[in-house]
């Protein structure tokens, strides 16, 4: 089968499957190697027309559609040359297509936990708090996210106005707390919004969790929130929302002081700080005739006896029908839950359902 034959076949089927499970990179160095080929294939096909330049650099003045006898050699040799370097890195790019096709092609498994996320529940979704906090570790100095620093950016999200909270802030050997006073918000789509604002800490530390305690909204009582500690960084929820600060509004950024609140004690469990697990993920009913692979994505929240509090379904399917087995599915599985300096605590899991074709 002819070189350029292979390669129209092995695109039609990497670019198919590319797009059922959303592998992009191998297809797009897929395409780039064929064009690479044709384009070198054609322009072996070239003839010279009058008014080009020589390899000397002076032009040519006559029509050489019929060339010299010297000429034609010069001609053919590039002719040649072109031809065998199209015809190797056509083969390099069967090779490298082979390879790719045995990694496409292999598949995935009916309903697999990976790292595939959808968007971020919306607010007021989570069970355990009506604050919903964005916070990242900042080096003010560099005006950039830093994991061990000084300083954190939050911003909070609730239903209300004039929002007040208690903090938490966990290291892996100390627990910082912060009163983030009375703030305006400003509604949004996602709910009233603080401005964003800087945390101080004493020190310089690596915080690594961080929750709500309590919050108070308007001339509301206080209300306490149960133990959902965030991950900075985890799943790019810990940042959501949150924008990088223009270096000349630093100054005007509110800053608000966090203290020591305790030193966090030996432990003796294996995982100290450990995510919910899935210790059982029920397989959801598959789905006949389908178009493509389909991935449902549930955001299930599990409280601190790991039963399922609630789910919200993140990414969807594109069909219903599989939507709604994915959830049942998340509902049906058992899970342990999450644990925080060896206590457990809640926490949202993403569960995956995958829907082969």
């Amino acid at each position: 089968m002819d070189v350029f034959v292979l390669h129209i076949v092995l695109v039609f089927v990497l670019v198919t499957r590319a797009v059922q499970m959303r592998v992009f990179v191998g297809m797009f160095v897929l395409v780039l190697v064929v064009t690479v080929f044709v384009f070198l294939v054609h322009a072996t096909d070239f003839r010279p027309t009058e008014g080009l330049p020589y390899a000397d650099g002076k032009a040519q003045d006559r029509v050489v559609s019929e060339p010299g006898e010297e000429p034609r050699k010069m001609f053919e040799l590039r002719r040649a040359a072109l031809r065998h370097a199209g015809g190797s890195i056509g083969i390099a790019g069967v090779v490298a297509a082979a390879l790719l096709s045995s990694v496409l092609l292999a598949g995935a498994p009916a309903s697999a936990q990976t790292a595939v996320f959808g968007d971020p529940p919306p607010f007021g979704i989570d069970p355990f708090c009506g604050v919903q906090l964005s916070i990242a570790g900042w080096d003010v100095r560099k005006n950039a996210e830093s994991a061990m620093s000084d300083h954190l950016l939050a911003k909070l999200t609730t239903s209300g106005k004039n929002l007040s909270a208690q903090m938490v802030l966990m290291s892996p050997t100390e627990a910082f707390s912060v009163r983030v006073p009375p703030l305006p918000t400003s509604k949004y789509a996602t709910g009233n919004v603080t401005p964003e604002f800087f945390i101080a800490l004493p020190k310089n530390a690596e915080i690594n969790r961080a929750y709500v305690e309590s919050y108070t909204i308007g001339g509301a009582p206080e209300t306490q929130c149960l133990v959902e500690p965030l991950e900075l960084g985890r799943f790019g929820y810990s940042v959501l929302g949150l924008v990088k600060p223009d270096r000349a509004m630093l100054p005007r950024y509110l800053s608000f002081p966090a203290a020591i609140k305790e030193k966090l004690p030996a432990t003796d469990c294996g995982a100290p700080d450990r995510e919910a697990i899935v210790t059982h993920a029920e397989q959801p009913d598959g789905i006949e005739n389908l178009d493509k692979t389909r991935i449902a994505v549930v955001a299930v929240y599990i409280d601190a006896t790991g039963h399922v509090a609630k789910t919200y379904l993140t990414r969807s399917s594109g069909i219903d029908v599989s939507d709604a087995q994915g959830q049942a599915a998340a509902i049906r599985s058992t899970y342990q839950p999450a644990l925080m300096h060896c206590m457990p605590v809640n926490q949202a899991y993403l569960f995956t359902a995958e829907f082969d074709k």
